[in-house]
């Protein structure tokens, strides 16, 4: 990228199919996102079960840029679904 970029604010979306329905985690909570080179743990205030995780930004800076990553909570079994999602700007340096 040519100048920093990176979601400011976003919502999360889970579904158990692709097709939907989809429903806001939280409520619609909106999160804020990560500024430059800080990234932001974004974590969901009750448990959550889905097999799909939809980040949905809501405002940036510059351009609508993003990495995330899903993870499960560390007491979960191996089948146990996803429940914090972190998210960070990494274009700086990749």
């Amino acid at each position: 990228a040519d100048a920093p970029q990176w979601i400011t604010r976003f919502k999360v979306s889970l579904a158990d199919s692709e097709d939907g329905p989809w429903k806001f985690a939280d409520d619609g909570r909106e999160f804020v996102g990560p500024s430059f080179l800080c990234p932001c743990r974004a974590v969901f205030h009750s448990s959550n079960q889905a097999r799909f995780v939809r980040v949905e930004p809501l405002s940036f800076h510059n351009q609508c840029s993003l990495r995330a990553d899903v993870l499960l909570a560390s007491d979960a079994a191996p089948d146990k679904l996803p429940t914090i999602v972190v998210l960070g700007n990494f274009s700086a340096g990749d």
